[in-house]
């Protein structure tokens, strides 16, 4: 049996589960480019490519590094799938690592009369630290890419940051990538306390068949699940 609890940790969890333009282009700000909820970029860091139309205004405010430091609401930006937190990786087949290059790499092009453009983004990462189950989470495989995502959270997840479309990147030092829903609820349930999981945040769903968990109770855990995580 589990030993009783010293006490509640902070923002304590519930658990995891089953399924359950133009000139103008690119906005600047000098805000520090990471948060204490970003990671470093993983071995196995997502890539985005969306197409940007360069007649129009993007609606990113980047600092010095690339990294997106607001998204304007209804802007080209925002219908691309790109989120606050995202850095800049590529501008058509070119690295960038500063806001400088990348703002010589779209006048360049426009100069060129290049009416699209490629940019590449690497999405934010999320660390978070649960004490105790549950979790308030669900889980879902998504079979075009190849992960797990978050279904459904509950207020306590949804307050460390955890976000519907999230995929899991990591449990531990445990990868889990690649993994069927089945394993990774297992690993979740499981793994000793406290557990630290990576999450990298929701990007544009890809064509494709989405494989919608099982497990459809309240809070996505199934009944030999529940027992599991009460012992």
């Amino acid at each position: 049996p589990k030993p009783p609890a010293a006490g509640p940790p902070p923002a304590a969890s519930e658990v995891v589960g089953g399924s359950s333009g133009s000139g103008g282009l690119y906005d600047f700000l000098d805000d520090e480019a990471t948060t204490s909820r970003e990671l470093p970029p993983s071995r196995e860091e997502p890539k985005v490519a969306v197409v940007v139309d360069l007649s129009r205004p993007l609606g990113i405010f980047f600092d010095a590094a690339l990294v997106a430091q607001a998204v304007q609401p209804g802007s080209q930006a925002e219908t691309l799938g790109v989120r606050k937190g995202w850095k800049a990786l590529i501008v058509g087949t070119d690295a960038v690592d500063l806001t400088e290059h990348l703002v010589a790499k779209v006048q360049a092009l426009k100069a060129k009369g290049e009416g699209t453009l490629t940019m590449t983004f690497a999405p934010k990462q999320l660390s978070v630290v649960f004490d105790e189950r549950p979790f308030g989470f669900a889980v879902r495989f998504e079979a075009a890419r190849g992960v797990c995502v978050i279904a459904s959270a509950k207020p306590v997840a949804e307050g460390r940051g955890v976000e519907v479309g999230m995929s899991l990147a990591a449990a531990g030092d445990r990868d889990l990538h690649g993994l069927s829903e089945e394993e990774v609820t297992a690993i979740l349930l499981q793994a000793p306390l406290p557990l630290h999981l990576s999450l990298v945040d929701p990007i544009p769903q890809p064509r494709g068949e989405v494989k919608r968990g099982s497990l459809n109770n309240e809070d996505g855990v199934d009944e030999p699940a529940r027992k599991a995580a009460r012992t």
